[in-house]
């Protein structure tokens, strides 16, 4: 925010994306500060040469020239590198960020941003490098008494600093996250507000002592083989750890931890953002007992399948056998002869809708066989066969077959057996199967509809 006493901060927007650009501009536009938007790293480095701006924002994946090749090239001169430079991107990854403070950027946004932190970050390090600015202006002049103004102005803005860091207190306390320092010990420093409520502590109660006073007991060597790798290294970290709060109450989380130096790369603290898990592992369980309750009912379906298959192929089979025994006497007249084939043929057709309905294979089958084609059914016909029909009864049993129509490809049997009753028998033995394994492949399509 500007004073009336003070100049519009000028801020440039470095982005390849115009639609970001637009965004950002709009955003900070409105804030009071003048912005400059350009589209790549080049036209950057042009417009800070032009007019060096108060504050730049660098998009990092840039085409060409990115964001970090960019601030290395302003941090290599004065008076560039004394811009403070906030990068924005869209890569959350703790090996991004530390590339982008090693470039020399005092700050790093994640996409997709939140307006309130985008304002309260460009206000601080604005209000950060105008004190930095009169500072060098002030040791770079002789010594003089002092002036009273200056000192005030001063005085002013370093108040309004004060109300910048409060700002970013409170975004660190009503984060969505949790947020904890720790000393080279694992001493707790810093923790949030919102980290404090998961573990139902007051902070005087956290504050100075070890974080392994907080975590399960199957967490304590998980948590300290990790810490030493942090220290001894500059990689950030993950991990998950289960934070045990007040009655015993245990938290799963993930952590993410980096770490701060001094100049000299002495351990100062380590930094931790940490994720509650709790909603994420009830969805994981609740998927599991869901999984294994789906197994079961398959289970239990395909045993009652087997059961129920055993009963009703138990009268199948006595039926058949039956069938069977009479065929072989000698003594029965042709008209019982004739029903008693109906019969078996009908006991096999419907052992073989029992067969495909109630044994499915092992693994489910990919597909269903096709059914066979209506012209099988004259396969094993001769020419001199079928010229023994007359025209009009071979159109009708083609049209019958072509529309799966059973009872009319018996009727016109029927009417061949007037005319040739040899043909007409081996016709009906065909059709017989014809109709058997159509209606299998029917009742298999429908299993596998059921099983989807």
């Amino acid at each position: 925010m500007n004073t009336p006493t003070q100049r519009p901060a000028n801020i440039l927007i470095v982005d390849d994306t115009p639609e970001n650009l637009q965004l950002l501009a709009r955003l900070l536009g409105r804030s009071g500060y003048t912005v400059r938007p350009v589209v790549s790293g080049n036209l950057a480095l042009q417009a800070v040469r032009l007019l060096l701006p108060d504050l730049i924002l660098l998009d990092v994946r840039m085409p060409q020239m990115d964001g970090y090749e960019v601030c290395q090239e302003l941090k290599s001169a004065d008076p560039l590198r004394h811009i403070p430079v906030i990068f924005i991107s869209a890569d959350d990854e703790d090996e991004d960020k530390m590339k982008a403070f090693q470039a020399g950027g005092v700050d790093y946004i994640v996409k997709p941003f939140q307006a309130e932190v985008v304002l309260a970050r460009v206000r601080t390090h604005l209000e950060l490098y105008r004190l930095q600015q009169e500072l060098r202006s002030r040791n770079s002049r002789p010594a003089a008494p002092a002036a009273d103004g200056l000192d005030q102005s001063a005085a002013g803005r370093i108040r309004e600093l004060e109300v910048r860091v409060l700002e970013l207190e409170e975004l660190y306390h009503r984060a969505p996250c949790g947020y904890h320092s720790l000393d080279r010990d694992g001493v707790f420093i810093r923790i949030n507000d919102t980290e404090l409520g998961w573990l139902g502590y007051a902070r005087e109660e956290v504050i100075g002592r070890n974080i392994t006073g907080f975590l399960a007991p199957k967490s304590c060597d998980q948590f300290a083989s990790r810490f030493v790798a942090t220290k001894a290294s500059d990689n950030f970290y993950n991990f998950e750890l289960e934070l045990q709060g007040k009655g015993g109450r245990l938290l799963p989380v993930s952590v993410s931890v980096t770490v701060v130096r001094d100049a000299a790369g002495n351990f100062i603290r380590s930094q931790s953002t940490v994720f509650n898990n709790s909603e994420l592992k009830k969805t994981e369980a609740s998927l599991r007992q869901a999984l294994a309750a789906a197994d079961a009912a398959g289970k239990v379906r395909t045993e009652l399948l087997s059961a129920l298959a055993h009963k009703l192929r138990t009268p199948m089979n006595t039926i058949m056998g039956y069938t069977q025994m009479v065929q072989r006497e000698t003594s029965l007249s042709e008209s019982v002869r004739a029903q008693i084939e109906i019969i078996d043929r009908s006991s096999q057709k419907l052992l073989a809708l029992i067969n495909s309905f109630f044994e499915p294979s092992k693994n489910e089958p990919a597909g269903v066989a096709e059914p066979p084609a209506p012209a099988e059914l004259l396969e094993p016909l001769t020419v001199a066969d079928m010229s023994a029909v007359p025209a009009d009864l071979r159109r009708q049993l083609h049209g019958a077959l072509v529309g799966a129509d059973y009872d009319a490809v018996n009727q016109v049997i029927r009417e061949i057996g007037a005319v040739n009753p040899g043909l007409a028998s081996r016709l009906n033995a065909r059709a017989e199967r014809f109709e058997v394994e159509n209606l299998i492949h029917l009742v298999e399509s429908s299993r596998q509809e059921t099983i989807k």
